[in-house]
């Protein structure tokens, strides 16, 4: 790593508002520490129980805690995906850690789920629907950030990615159907 490249080591709460304002030096500096792994994780978590704590009033302490455990799962799915798609498929050079990093801190944006607890009437919904294309601009930039690469490519990445996801959440759907594992 030159000089040029070393994290400039913002603070956790400077990479939060970094991720929300879509800065691409907060996702370099996230990329290049690996002390932001834990930081990374804690974002993910808080914005799983943000979502919980949105929906609490019609999924309770069941929605609080599964919101957050799904996350984290996501979380390391998705990015297993990006970096497999983007390393495999489009030849990128990257590590796993470096795109969970960026990619923990791309859901910054859904911490705002947890103003779903407020009464918000019919604007609930545009809440859902503002803090996932504010969080899936900031996974784009993340995902260009941790491949380094262009936005065409970082774009093509997360499509094949989610492509992907969505292919093996089918395939579960799919399965659970058939088995009946939930009845």
């Amino acid at each position: 790593m030159t000089s040029a490249e070393t994290p400039v080591h913002v603070s956790f709460p400077r990479r939060i508002g970094g991720a929300l304002g879509l800065a691409p030096e907060v996702f370099r500096d996230i990329e290049r520490d690996p002390r932001a792994l834990v930081q990374a994780a804690a974002v993910v978590v808080a914005a799983g129980a943000a979502r919980g704590i949105g929906a609490f009033s019609d999924e309770g302490r069941a929605g609080l805690v599964g919101s957050a455990v799904v996350a984290v799962a996501t979380w390391l799915l998705a990015g297993t995906l990006i970096w497999l798609v983007g390393v495999k498929r489009f030849a990128c050079r990257s590590e796993l850690p470096e795109v969970l990093r960026t990619l923990g801190f791309a859901a910054a944006p859904l911490l705002l789920l947890a103003l779903g607890a407020l009464p918000l009437g019919p604007a609930h919904p545009w809440l859902w629907v503002g803090a996932h294309v504010w969080a899936t601009l900031a996974l784009a930039v993340a995902t260009r950030e941790a491949l380094d690469v262009g936005v065409h490519r970082a774009l093509a990445v997360c499509v094949l990615a989610l492509a992907v996801g969505f292919a093996l959440l089918a395939l579960m759907g799919v399965l659970v159907a058939k088995w009946g594992a939930f009845d």
